[in-house]
């Protein structure tokens, strides 16, 4: 529900809102206000997918949670300008926090915050490792993140820690799963220039398993942006299976291994040319 401003007057509000731009997220400050201005479209075509991703997302937490959240907390992590994390405290969830690294996103989620006096949010920057309260939360959200994580594994497993109830996870499915089906990526937006990993579903799944997590429900859609995976996971017993056993080449975009035996052939051609003790 929108509420009212009464920090200061709608105008100033909207002449801020617009020399912010661009925002990631379409957020509703009031009847009249919000973050996306009609002609940002023009701007920025791929907001277009990136918003109806967020009004599905925000319409399955609806079907997976109490219409009230009150007694319950939520975790956001990678909340860019603070969409669910503003979603869980108007819904009355008693304590909300959003962890961003994007200081100018995070910069995006204070405003907002201040903007619509809510009291019982807080928006953390930097890593999410580093930044989230070592503290359980009922609701955790980690929704379009997975693949811009340094160390996806041990990001996941710190929120296994985190996570009291439930978790949220979304993610671009870019690689082929195995059935033979070729994949067209129509934006390269979220794990282009933007991101550090593609994954395919297997992978996705034995990530949430190895780091402690059971899989509740998942979903696979293609929409105009890509193929996108969803899953509701909840805290299970940690895998005592390698996470790259089986089809380690096909479900991640570097092969270790590989890797491992180039770093140690140049280890040995550069200490054959040394003389001395190092």
């Amino acid at each position: 529900m929108p509420q009212q401003l009464t920090q200061s007057p709608s105008t100033s509000i909207e002449e801020e809102l617009s020399q912010r731009r661009l925002w990631y997220h379409d957020i509703e400050l009031t009847d009249e206000l919000r973050t996306r201005f009609p002609d940002d479209y023009a701007v920025t075509p791929y907001l277009e997918t990136v918003d109806q991703s967020n009004r599905d997302m925000v319409a399955y937490l609806g079907t997976q949670l109490p219409a009230d959240l009150a007694g319950l907390s939520v975790l956001d992590v990678g909340c860019a300008d603070g969409l669910f994390s503003i979603w869980a405290t108007r819904k009355g969830a008693d304590r909300v926090v959003g962890v961003e690294r994007n200081r100018y996103n995070h910069e995006h989620a204070e405003f907002l915050r201040d903007a619509l006096e809510l009291e019982n949010v807080e928006f953390h920057c930097g890593a999410v490792e580093r930044h989230c309260p070592n503290q359980p939360f009922d609701v955790v959200l980690c929704l379009g993140l997975l693949y811009h994580l340094l160390n996806p594994l041990g990001t996941l497993g710190e929120l296994r820690k985190r996570c009291a109830s439930k978790m949220f996870l979304t993610a671009a499915v870019d690689l082929d799963d195995g059935d033979g089906t070729p994949l067209t990526r129509l934006d390269r937006y979220a794990t282009g220039a933007h991101g550090l990993w593609s994954f395919n579903t297997p992978m996705i799944r034995q990530l949430l398993t190895t780091a402690g997590f059971d899989i509740a429900d998942e979903n696979i859609e293609h929409t105009p942006g890509g193929r996108h995976y969803s899953a509701t996971a909840v805290p299970g017993s940690f895998s005592d299976h390698h996470m790259f056993a089986d089809t380690l080449d096909q479900e991640f975009p570097i092969n270790v291994d590989r890797r491992r035996v180039k770093v140690r052939d140049a280890w040995r051609e550069l200490s054959s040319r040394i003389t001395r003790p190092v």
